[in-house]
């Protein structure tokens, strides 16, 4: 008799530790039932982690750059880096250039942190690149311009520099330098240009 009882407590003992198991093991598994990552997020402890830079919120529903998609218009204002040319007109040493737009379009590319950035000068194009969004966060997020060539009228200058951008006000500082040394280095100051 005192084995049946032996026997059935073992079972019991036996059966209460596989249930606390798969209860323990059950839970775990679906920490992130529920919980529905988008563009590829991945979920992970109940919480979604997101794979590409350009994407934020809890969920990875927010695309940056579909929130910054837009013309901004402003002035930029010119400053020349050196005076050692004949070509520069010492009157125009620092000036502001009236009418600027940056027209920022989103690319059809999978990368969600790539923007399109054109920049106009009173209906000229001056520049057109690509700009890798980083630091995203609610409030807004900067860029880099890499090396680029200038569109054609300048063409012969290479502008850099770098930039920052929120659903309202877009800023870039560019300098643009050329190899022919009849023209000096300029910098452009593009700040709080506003969406149009």
């Amino acid at each position: 008799m005192k084995s049946i009882k032996y026997v059935t407590l073992a079972v019991l003992m036996s059966l209460g530790i596989f249930c606390a198991v798969m209860y323990t093991s059950s839970c775990t598994k679906d920490a992130c039932k529920g919980v529905t990552c988008l563009h590829k997020g991945i979920c992970s402890g109940s919480s979604c982690t997101c794979i590409d830079s350009g994407l934020g919120g809890q969920n990875c529903e927010i695309i940056y750059r579909d929130l910054y998609k837009n013309n901004y218009g402003g002035n930029a204002v010119v400053s020349y880096g050196s005076l050692d040319s004949p070509v520069i007109d010492t009157g125009y040493v620092n000036y502001t250039a009236i009418d600027n737009k940056l027209k920022f379009t989103v690319l059809s590319d999978t990368d969600y942190s790539h923007l399109q950035l054109v920049w106009e000068n009173r209906g000229v194009q001056m520049l057109q690149t690509i700009v890798k969004l980083t630091n995203n966060s609610a409030t807004g997020s900067t860029f880099e311009v890499l090396s680029t060539q200038g569109t054609p009228g300048w063409n012969n200058y290479t502008f850099r520099g770098s930039g920052n951008i929120n659903g309202t006000n877009a800023s870039v500082h560019l300098v643009a330098s050329s190899s022919d040394t009849t023209k000096p280095s300029m910098s452009f100051t593009l700040s709080d240009f506003t969406r149009q």
